[in-house]
């Protein structure tokens, strides 16, 4: 056992990690899905978690080297509403936000001057809902 002090780092350090460990892990997930060769599926299931609507959204992609994944745009998203048009503009919210946060993460390489294509590749449209949309199922 080292005799070294070692001092704990603040609770707001730890909670600062957490919240950019989470967008990072979004980011990731933004990549693939705009990388993948095709969209093979689309599934949501909204549901309540005390009494508060929640969306989990996933889809089912073939990337490039020809395997499937399934990658989780959201797990337990707060819902305003829970009824199906507030599902659909909940989803259509979400894939715009997700295309502009994959913008910006191109911006910043393109200004750093980097390939931002070469990099992170958009297949078939990338993030556009219109990938999806007759893939939709409530699953």
């Amino acid at each position: 056992m080292p005799k070294e002090k070692f001092d704990c780092p603040e609770v707001r350090w730890f909670c600062n990690l957490r919240e950019c460990l989470g967008v990072e892990a979004e980011l990731y997930t933004y990549i693939k899905l705009a990388a993948a060769a095709k969209f093979l599926q689309m599934g949501f299931d909204e549901t309540k978690i005390s009494g508060q609507s929640t969306l989990n959204l996933w889809i089912l992609i073939e990337n490039a080297e020809k395997t499937q994944e399934v990658c989780y745009l959201e797990c337990a998203g707060i819902l305003v509403g829970g009824t199906a048009d507030e599902v659909c503009e909940h989803i259509e919210k979400k894939f715009k936000e997700a295309a502009a946060s994959l913008k910006k993460v191109r911006d910043m390489l393109t200004q750093g001057g980097h390939d931002a294509d070469a990099l992170l590749p958009e297949i078939d449209g990338g993030l556009d809902i219109k990938r999806v949309k007759a893939l939709m199922h409530d699953s």
